[in-house]
């Protein structure tokens, strides 16, 4: 079972790293600005294609010799578990060496074009001041569905409290087995309660981002930007509705199985058949909706203006985002899906800084 959730979950991350050049916004190319025209340009697309291809290779190869260790290492929980971490950072880390390499040569193939007059920079942003005054997410009291499945845990755990084993499970191994258990105590048994409604608050906070963050749009065909952009932000935001539900489901079946001595392989069943549904949401996200809606077929005609936005100066390694002038907090990612901070302003910083602070709290506290 080790084995079989460590190559799925590795497959999928490799699997997002090597597609993101082809789902961000399609005015951007590994963190730089070059506009939906110049974005078809053979070179940049040989780039793209170099790129996932690299991920691919070096990820199995990592895969391969991480299975080989934790094989060695059968029986060894934590070491496993070691392994399943360490690796799913170098995989990230690899793929960020390899994303820096072509975001380098993509300025530099930017400053080319610039330079011989086949492309133009303008300083002028386009923003649709109106886009925040249309309904794109979905009405909060849809939250009140996965807060219901909260009560519903909280009332299962008063009723089956005093019956419940004295000794219960605080950790399984990936094949089901009971590795590690608690006294039962009310602290105890809140604990994935409070994880619940910590999840539903964080899917209500990505919510409120989604309706915030700021829209730039593509100088190449504004109305077909807001359009994609507004579409995106609707379907985002119903899936992210879905997702809190899987999850705050997978804590329910887990407290159920903890209070009522069912077998955990219920427990480790139900769980990975509902995460695994949420990895699957974000693959069909990524393929058919893409960053803003870069993969959405709107049919509408591109412009064959080669002016791009001059802001790349704000994009620190084209990741981080940081412009004092911009009162943003929230701005969509260049590379990648999903959004990120505006560095440049503290309460940004504060909000992010929060909600770890208060992961690690529940962790210490509980």
């Amino acid at each position: 079972m080790e084995s079989i959730i460590f190559t799925l979950v590795s497959l999928f991350i490799i699997l997002i790293e090597a597609i993101t050049p082809f789902i961000v916004h399609r005015t951007e190319c590994f963190g730089v600005n070059v506009g939906v025209r110049a974005n078809q340009e053979p070179e940049l697309k040989q780039m793209k294609k170099q790129y996932a291809f690299k991920v691919i290779l070096y990820g199995i190869f990592v895969v391969i010799l991480t299975f080989a260790l934790m094989m060695a290492f059968s029986g060894n929980d934590s070491a496993q578990g070691f392994l399943f971490t360490i690796s799913m950072f170098i995989l990230l880390i690899i793929a960020f060496l390899i994303y820096l390499k072509y975001h380098r040569q993509t300025i530099a193939w930017k400053a080319r074009k610039i330079k011989s007059g086949e492309m133009g920079e303008s300083s002028v942003v386009l923003i649709d001041t109106a886009f925040h005054r249309n309904k794109m997410i979905i009405s909060y009291t849809w939250f009140l569905i996965p807060f219901l499945i909260t009560l519903i845990t909280l009332a299962m755990t008063v009723v089956f409290y005093q019956s419940a084993p004295s000794v219960i499970p605080s950790h399984y191994d990936f094949n089901g087995n009971i590795t590690n258990e608690m006294p039962k105590t009310v602290r105890n048994v809140s604990l994935l309660i409070v994880m619940q409604l910590f999840i539903i608050g964080l899917f209500m906070g990505i919510n409120y981002v989604m309706s915030r963050s700021k829209q730039v749009l593509d100088s190449d065909n504004p109305s077909d930007s807001v359009r994609r952009n507004q579409l995106a932000r609707a379907i985002f935001s119903k899936a992210m509705l879905v997702m809190c539900i899987l999850l705050v489901l997978a804590f329910f079946v887990i407290q159920l199985t903890f209070l009522t001595g069912l077998s955990p392989q219920i427990a480790t069943t139900a769980t990975l058949i509902l995460v695994l549904l949420i990895l699957v949401i974000v693959l069909l996200l990524a393929f058919f909706v893409g960053q803003g809606g870069s993969r959405l077929k709107m049919g509408g005609s591109e412009n064959t203006d080669k002016t791009v936005r001059d802001d790349d100066r704000y994009w620190k390694l084209g990741i981080f985002y940081f412009n004092k002038s911009d009162p943003s907090l929230f701005v969509e990612k260049r590379f990648g899906i999903g959004w990120t901070i505006n560095t440049a302003r503290p309460f940004a910083w504060m909000l992010l800084l929060g909600v770890i602070l208060i992961s690690i709290l529940i962790g210490v506290i509980l």
